[in-house]
């Protein structure tokens, strides 16, 4: 537990998302590939490894003089689980190979992560007792994905060793060189080691994105805190400004799916779109509640009044988001705002339908009304 709580992942361990009767299990696995992947990454002893694996083994066999509390603990777990023995053997052999080879072929690369990746996945399937057999390839896929994912993230740190660039002079004194140690920065100069007058710059559309993002992050919370300002001063009302509000991330969900749908990344147009988006949404939701409002001040019940304010509502909303929708369709032919459309066009599609149904409800729940 502790090494899983400790140890720095960009992925969280046995989170609380995890029954709390397999959270041992899964610290144990993590705990013992990591060790080994320590092993053959940072102090890149063979011998070690070997000593490693073969105390493993043992404490399978129950054949152990000196017992090891990680291994004793990972073959309680194997035993009660069932787990294959075959799946932690292919796990080492990838951190074994580690240490003899640094360079693959696109063959033997996916070979690599069928041993050093693909383990995990059914691993953690068998944890929570998934044995269909069609969920094992699924699952490789998305294993030997993330794998070779992180093995592109390594990628700039490699260029900027070769190329000798002075990571002490930029980060300081004993930092290790990650991916992530030198953050790309708009017209920045990352300087060559023992090279006065030399430097290299990582420039393309990473640098364009990062300068127009940095273009408008200032100012974005300013604009957004005006329009909060904006709908507390019409309503008069932090309750009826918090149910218009809440209906914006509604529109995450569409537009991850047309991003995902159109292979399109969440890049600078993307985000104008999504700061576009929030204000169609928002028009939205003011003008329900304030037929919420209108309706309430009938005398109406208030259920009645929420429900008839939804129906007098959902032509005029739906048609507005419709006609802006069919507006975006002949950009998603341009290569530069095919983003901005997407964004548009599946966030407010989805958040239309959303915002229809969770605005009454939101509504209702947060003024306390209730069924007579």
């Amino acid at each position: 537990m502790a090494l899983a709580a400790e140890h720095y992942e960009n992925f969280p361990v046995g989170s609380v998302l995890v029954p709390r009767h397999l959270r041992h299990h899964i610290h144990r696995i993590y705990a013992f590939a990591r060790t080994a992947d320590d092993i053959a990454d940072e102090l890149r002893d063979p011998a070690l490894l070997a000593a490693y694996r073969q105390s493993f083994l043992d404490h399978l066999a129950g054949k152990v003089r000196d017992e090891i509390p990680l291994h004793a603990d990972l073959a309680l777990s194997i035993e009660q689980l069932n787990l294959p023995v075959e799946l932690f053997t292919d796990l080492l052999d990838a951190f074994a190979q580690d240490l003899r080879q640094g360079r693959y072929d696109q063959e033997g690369l996916f070979d690599y992560c069928r041993r050093s990746a693909d383990p995990v996945g059914r691993l953690v399937l068998l944890v929570f007792g998934c044995q269909q057999p069609e969920l094992a390839p699924l699952s490789d896929r998305i294993c030997t994905g993330l794998q070779l994912v992180n093995h592109l993230q390594d990628i700039k740190a490699d260029i900027e060793k070769a190329v000798g660039v002075d990571v002490e002079a930029i980060a300081g004194p004993g930092v290790e060189h990650t991916s992530s140690t030198i953050p790309i920065k708009y017209r920045d100069r990352l300087y060559i080691k023992d090279k006065p007058g030399y430097y290299m710059a990582w420039g393309g559309e990473n640098e364009d994105s990062i300068k127009g993002r940095n273009s408008i992050a200032g100012s974005v919370p300013i604009f957004f805190g005006i329009m909060v300002f904006i709908i507390i001063a019409l309503f008069n009302s932090i309750r009826k400004t918090l149910v218009i509000w809440l209906t914006v991330p509604l529109a995450i969900i569409g537009v991850t799916v047309g991003l995902l749908l159109f292979k399109e990344p969440f890049g600078f147009m993307s985000m104008l779109g999504f700061m576009s988006l929030a204000g169609m949404l928002i028009k939205n939701a003011i003008v329900l509640v304030d037929q919420i409002g209108i309706e309430l001040d009938t005398g109406k019940e208030p259920i009645s009044a929420i429900v008839d304010s939804g129906v007098s509502r959902l032509i005029p909303v739906s048609m507005a988001a419709l006609t802006t929708i069919l507006g975006m369709i002949p950009l998603l032919g341009d290569a530069f705002f095919v983003g901005m459309a997407v964004t548009i066009m599946f966030g407010l599609g989805f958040a239309t339908v959303l915002t229809l149904v969770v605005v009454p409800v939101l509504y209702a729940t947060i003024f306390g009304f209730k069924t007579s």
